[in-house]
C-alpha cells in the first residue's frame, strides 16, 4: 500500500519500506529515492524525474490522479 505524507504542498510518497518519492521543487517534480535494509540511501534518482498530478480526495489525503517520467515516455514509471 502506498503511504502519502501530507508535509509539504507536495507531499514525500513512501511506495514500500525501501522506497520514497521526494518532492524536488515547487512544480510537483518527484526524485525515487531507494534505501538499503540499514535505512542509508543506495540510489538517488535524479535522472528520473517524475511528474505527478494530483487531486484533493479529503482533509486528510490526496488522489494522484497520473504519473509520468519525464526522461522518457513512460506513463507509469513505478511498475518498472
Amino acid at each position: 500500500m502506498t503511504h502519502i505524507s501530507k508535509a509539504s504542498h507536495y507531499p514525500m510518497i513512501h511506495l514500500n519500506k525501501d522506497e520514497i518519492l521526494v518532492p524536488g521543487n515547487a512544480s510537483g517534480e518527484y526524485a525515487l529515492i531507494k534505501f538499503n535494509q540499514n535505512g542509508k540511501v543506495v540510489e538517488s534518482s535524479s535522472q528520473k524525474i517524475f511528474q505527478l498530478q494530483f487531486r484533493e480526495a479529503s482533509n486528510d489525503s490526496v488522489k494522484i490522479v497520473s504519473i509520468q517520467s519525464k526522461n522518457s515516455a513512460d506513463k507509469n514509471p513505478l511498475s518498472e
